[in-house]
């Protein structure tokens, strides 16, 4: 029981610091109550709470009256605002909705429908006037850059509401969707966001949506960054640093992904077993400019202890021909999110 009740104090001391930001904007009685809780529940607080609530000396009573605080914050928490109970995406729109959300998009595609629904028994107490779309994208971790911003009329039909992003221009990598309502009224608008990945293979995107992929690992799903750099050729080598323009004479081009290790027990813990790199052509010197067109694709088998992978593309012998490409790498999971490079060779 000691355990639980450390694990709980934990999540306390978090759900207390999410509810403070609700504090500071006026909503105070969720973040004391948490607290409440978070005192009943801390094991360093034990004796006085034993001494001054002689009923509450059980563990299970404490844990007992945690939970329901908690469940008592929440509900004064949403009481004060309104939000989107399901939001989903997708690029093949049914009976002028989203039947649920797609995970994976083909790069080709120019119109995303959107559906919101208002949070469960709140569709009668609460008028829409508008909902506020917002997507990010970032092709690599920590490069998120906000691409799409529109405010569209809310129907004035009760229900499910739909919207149709248009004349996107969508890269591969990762996006979130974010869907605010603007409402009437005092209650606080939330945003409800949603995540999907650009892929370059109506392959990859069927694969994805249809759940035909498993899980990679416990936690780490996906390539964490990605060097590209000239390569020497020499197998059992890796890119030391990353490289944005290569040499046209370069014996090879090299693309080393870094996958992270999970590590418990001492024992090594991967469920990954393959790699796949797709490198593409996007403009070369003297051409038009069209739809990026596909070099090679390949899939590697990954070790279970593996923590990079580093793919070896040797040159041809008249030399790497000029002009911008890009390399997008992701592990054969099904919540793997797909990491794009672009790189010039000169």
């Amino acid at each position: 029981m000691k355990i639980v009740q450390w694990i709980l104090t934990v999540l306390g001391a978090l759900y207390a610091l999410l509810l403070l930001a609700a504090a500071f904007e006026g909503n105070v009685i969720p973040f004391i109550i948490s607290m409440v809780a978070f005192v009943l529940i801390a094991p360093p607080l034990y004796p006085k709470i034993n001494q001054r609530i002689p009923f509450l000396r059980r563990g299970f009573l404490k844990v007992f009256l945690c939970v329901v605080l908690w469940i008592i914050a929440l509900m004064f928490l949403g009481a004060d605002s309104i939000s989107f109970g399901s939001v989903t995406v997708c690029a093949g729109a049914k009976d002028g909705g989203c039947p649920k959300s797609e995970i994976a998009v083909l790069d080709t595609t120019s119109e995303l429908t959107v559906t919101a629904q208002i949070r469960a028994g709140l569709e009668d107490t609460v008028t829409v006037k508008q909902v506020s779309i917002t997507m990010d994208y970032w092709p690599e971790p920590k490069q998120e850059s906000q691409i799409y911003s529109q405010t569209f009329d809310a129907p004035t039909d009760k229900g499910p509401m739909s919207f149709t992003l248009k004349e996107l221009d969508l890269k591969p990598g990762s996006y979130r969707l974010t869907a605010v309502p603007v409402i009437e009224g005092d209650k606080k608008p939330l945003s409800t966001d949603v995540q999907f990945a650009v892929w370059t293979s109506a392959e990859d995107v069927e694969t994805r949506n249809s759940g035909e992929l498993k899980n990679a690992g416990l936690f780490h799903n996906s390539v964490s960054e990605v060097k590209i750099c000239e390569h020497s050729g020499e197998r059992g080598t890796f890119c030391k640093e990353d490289m944005p323009e290569i040499a046209t004479d370069a014996p090879a081009i090299g693309f080393t992904a870094e996958i992270p290790n999970l590590k418990i027990r001492r024992s090594r813990l991967r469920g990954d077993s393959q790699i796949t790199f797709v490198m593409r052509i996007l403009s070369l010197p003297g051409a038009e400019d069209g739809p990026p067109t596909e070099i090679f694709r390949e899939t590697a088998e990954l070790e279970s202890d593996v923590g990079t992978y580093t793919l070896i593309n040797p040159s041809p012998e008249r030399g790497l021909p000029a002009g911008t490409f890009e390399v997008v790498t992701s592990l054969e999971a099904k919540d793997s999110l797909p990491i794009r490079k672009v790189f010039t060779i000169k």
